[in-house]
């Protein structure tokens, strides 16, 4: 499941327009480096404690972030809709920590995945 490369740009240009203009070097090879992944609704994105894998650039569709609870309650903490990034997986790659909540596609989702080496 791919995006048509036009389709890509006019997307990456809509929610992340800084990044794909930018000249820097660094950032032209990340982008570059990414590929496009198709998530399907209800589809688990990353798990409590779980090593983060990829760095998601949200493109289309949405992802609830969570926390379960001791009791087994499910406590949302925030979504990631298009042109936005999980705030936990920043941390987590930049601390080298593992994930302490959970996400999930709340429908068919669409992203920018972005390798935890290259990141």
């Amino acid at each position: 499941m791919t995006l048509a490369m036009d389709e890509r740009t006019t997307l990456l240009h809509k929610y992340f327009a800084t990044l794909v203009d930018s000249r820097e070097p660094a950032l032209q090879q990340l982008l570059a480096s990414a590929h496009v992944v198709r998530l399907e609704a209800a589809q688990p994105v990353f798990h409590a404690g779980a090593m983060c894998q990829n760095y998601l650039l949200v493109l289309q569709g949405s992802v609830c972030v969570y926390l379960t609870t001791i009791t087994g309650r499910e406590v949302v903490l925030y979504h990631v809709g298009p042109g936005e990034s999980c705030v936990i997986t920043t941390s987590c790659l930049l601390g080298g920590n593992d994930y302490p909540a959970a996400g999930v596609t709340e429908e068919p989702t669409i992203a920018l995945a972005i390798s935890a080496q290259q990141f």
